[in-house]
């Protein structure tokens, strides 16, 4: 998987030429989307007590077992998912214990795991919380028309559960359309709500990076590319924003960009800006969660993306420059 990467990233190398030297042009994006991440394997997510008549047993506590632990082993069988994971416990269960293999802040360890026979039913407890895939939504940035790559979120797509693995590099997008709105308050961000359509794949992911995630796309709305600029070229002043609030229509709202930073090394957080469009305020408040990833447009250029928002000023956020967003693209 990793030499996968490697050629995916070299050749990405090659599509996305020197942009200080070179006029880019992309498809500025503000669809709306769901992403699937998944690890190599199960994540555990927790554990619970199973009982057996004087017998009591929680994996967590008595094998050593960690919330965050990847398993990616049962008795060295590889696994990608929950079922997979059964149906190998199911196989063995006779022997009332199974080996895990085990990434843990990525060191591999191996863990035994027993099966706790429940009275009067055929079944095994095993006691662990799993899960095996990230699900989440955001925000395309950009869609490549040379390469057809794409960049979405400006931000890596965690969560508490998968917030310990590293190779989380392989996922799914797919079209979402957004349903109702949770609005922004001062100290309390809001977000979207959105359907997935888990049927309607829109591309895959190869990158999921501290600066956005990337992938292939199969395909892209029929609108006109944008030249893109360098973070030298932004300018204090309005602005304009690309993003989904209903259904799958993207519309335009302004913003007004309030400081620049001076960066010579990739940040998510280059520029500062606040909202001044009436209408987008009074549907959400502030940036909410989903809107990560919308494009930022100046003078008919892309300059940039949403990735965070002031939790104790909600109209206010921070957004990534575009030409370093395409660098984290390379680097992968």
């Amino acid at each position: 998987m990793k030499a996968l990467i490697i050629s995916i990233i070299l050749s990405l190398m090659n599509s996305f030429t020197d942009i200080s030297k070179q006029v880019i042009s992309l498809i500025p994006g503000g669809e709306n989307i769901g992403v699937e991440i998944r690890a190599n394997g199960v994540v555990v997510i927790g554990g619970y007590d199973v009982y057996n008549e004087s017998i009591k047993y929680n994996p967590c506590k008595d094998s050593d077992i960690k919330k965050g632990d990847l398993i990616y082993q049962v008795n060295n069988e590889d696994i990608n998912n929950i079922q997979e994971l059964l149906n190998i416990i199911e196989r063995y269960q006779n022997d009332r214990k199974v080996t895990l293999s085990i990434l843990r802040n990525n060191n591999p360890i191996k863990k035994e795991l027993k099966l706790i026979k429940m009275q009067n039913v055929p079944t095994f407890k095993t006691g662990l919380l799993v899960k095996e895939r990230l699900l989440g939504i955001g925000t395309i940035t950009f869609y490549d028309p040379e390469s057809k790559i794409y960049g979405a979120l400006g931000h890596k797509l965690v969560d508490n559960d998968f917030s310990s693995i590293a190779d989380i590099n392989s996922g799914t997008i797919f079209e979402s359309k957004v349903t109702s709105i949770h609005k922004s308050s001062i100290g309390n961000v809001g977000e979207l709500i959105a359907s997935i359509d888990e049927d309607n794949v829109l591309g895959d992911v190869f990158a999921n990076t501290e600066y956005g995630i990337f992938g292939y796309y199969d395909y892209s709305p029929d609108k006109d590319a944008l030249e893109i600029a360098r973070h030298d070229e932004v300018k204090l002043g309005k602005a304009t924003i690309f993003t989904t609030l209903h259904d799958n229509i993207v519309e335009q709202y302004d913003i007004e960009i309030t400081s620049l930073m001076k960066q010579d090394t990739l940040s998510t957080k280059g520029i500062s800006f606040k909202i001044i469009d009436k209408e987008l305020l009074k549907e959400t408040g502030g940036i909410v969660q989903g809107m990560s990833g919308s494009p930022i447009i100046q003078n008919e250029k892309i300059v940039g993306a949403v990735t965070h928002v002031l939790v104790d000023s909600v109209k206010k956020g921070y957004g990534i420059y575009i030409d370093f967003m395409m660098e984290a693209a390379k680097m992968g």
